[in-house]
């Protein structure tokens, strides 16, 4: 497993160098070899599975923390106590950045998937009183049958941005979104970059915007009709089908679990 830490809003463009150096050495973006002089045969079809993502605001770690699917995205369990919550749920394993960057945490079951690579990026600092620093995380995961490689963002962006009169300093808030919502734009991109191009990427998080946050990925038709939700997951098209979509339980929480089904093929 390696470790790609990425601290500052200054490295965006050596996040995409260093992803893309993280395929060639894991042997991401290389094709096979052919072998021998043997002549054409019928490829067996390839292997697919199907798995769960989810996301869910766990409202500064108050919130039960459940295996409500395979992969989840964590956001706001900024507490230690939660964070150490989440290091004992029952058969899971998490990344976990130091810092600021644990509030959004991303898990994974331990029988299903291998962690690859991990990374965290510091999208812009907070301000006393008005928001924390935020990040964007993402694991790469290994599929421990099929041996298919897949990526998995986590964010949470600064609140207030573009609810008109509800918040004070809306003129920075919106500065920092935008930011924000560049970098991880750009890391998406990146992730998605690697195995050829054809990387499977799933996005999930906290937009704090009731409109789609666009990332040349699709979303769940459940999270696009009528009022769009904050809490969104979204993901690459391109060996990926989308099965099915619910809203799970708060769990104590002011928000709802999201839940997606995928097939990656």
């Amino acid at each position: 497993m390696r470790h790609f830490p990425l601290s500052t809003t200054r490295v965006a463009g050596r996040l995409i160098a260093a992803l893309l150096a993280v395929g060639a050495l894991l042997g991401l973006g290389a094709a096979e070899a052919a072998a021998g002089d043997a002549g054409p045969a019928a490829a067996p079809p390839a292997p697919t599975f199907t798995f769960t993502h989810g996301t869910h605001n766990v409202l500064h770690g108050s919130a039960r923390l459940t295996g409500f699917a395979d992969v989840i995205g964590w956001q706001e369990l900024d507490s230690r106590a939660a964070q150490q919550r989440l290091r004992v749920l029952m058969g899971y394993r998490s990344y976990i950045p130091m810092g600021g960057g644990g509030a959004v945490s991303i898990s994974w079951k331990a029988s299903r998937f291998e962690l690859v690579a991990q990374g965290s990026v510091l999208t812009h600092k907070g301000r006393r009183g008005v928001s924390p620093n935020r990040y964007v995380n993402h694991v790469i995961l290994q599929e421990r049958v099929t041996g298919k490689r897949v990526a998995f963002v986590n964010t949470h962006f600064i609140n207030g941005a573009w609810d008109a009169g509800r918040f004070p300093n809306q003129s920075w808030r919106q500065k920092k979104w935008r930011h924000h919502y560049r970098i991880l734009k750009d890391q998406v991109a990146a992730l998605q970059r690697l195995d050829g191009g054809r990387m499977p990427v799933f996005v999930g998080g906290d937009m704090n915007r009731r409109h789609r946050v666009r990332l040349g990925t699709d979303m769940p038709p459940g999270l696009r009709r009528g009022e769009i939700s904050v809490d969104q997951l979204q993901h690459t098209t391109d060996r990926v089908q989308l099965l099915a979509h619910r809203v799970g339980a708060t769990e104590g929480s002011d928000h709802a679990q999201q839940v997606a089904t995928y097939r990656v093929l």
